[in-house]
């Protein structure tokens, strides 16, 4: 199920039109390394899971599942449908420590994405400037390209509750 990383940046900037350039960063940072920077314990992650899924209140109409990479392997699971579908939690709980323990990714493959970024604010495709985008990515070269947590309009407006996870660790029927 390949489809291009414009397409995947131009579905979230519509669902999303407040998402600033990081954003657009944890977007392509997700795409290219998967949940490996939360790697944690089961029992963590179990406990974020509940208290995510307890505090997480009403948010934007999304699909159970966003693709993230262009290969459709790592997929955003939205927590609102995915509970509301009936999705198990223990099954995601399962998937997301998997993907955090076995899908690395690579600076490479985040720079190609970021390429197409940069590509599509010159074809004025997204809502930022080249300049804009150029410059959060040498501050994020700066710091070895780290995880970013989303801005504070997005968290504000959207209340993003979801898993990283790669396909491949979850049963069929949990992608719904």
């Amino acid at each position: 199920m390949a489809i291009s990383f414009a397409s995947i940046l131009e579905s979230h900037i519509n669902r999303y039109p407040l998402m600033e350039v990081r954003d657009i960063y944890k977007l392509v940072y997700q795409a290219a390394f998967g949940s490996s920077h939360f790697i944690c314990n089961l029992s963590d992650a179990k406990k974020r899971l509940e208290e995510e899924i307890e505090t997480m209140g009403k948010g934007p109409d999304e699909p159970v599942y966003d693709p993230v990479s262009p290969d459709g392997d790592i997929i955003r699971i939205h927590l609102r449908p995915y509970i509301i579908n009936k999705g198990d939690k223990n099954l995601l709980l399962k998937g997301f420590i998997k993907t955090g323990e076995n899908c690395r990714g690579d600076k490479c493959r985040l720079l190609i994405y970021w390429n197409n970024v940069l590509e599509m604010t010159e074809n004025q495709s997204l809502p930022f400037t080249s300049q804009e985008v150029m410059e959060f990515m040498r501050d994020m070269e700066k710091q070895n390209y780290p995880a970013v947590s989303h801005s504070r309009p997005y968290r504000s407006e959207y209340s993003p509750a979801y898993r990283i996870v790669c396909r491949r660790y979850l049963p069929p029927f949990q992608v719904l």
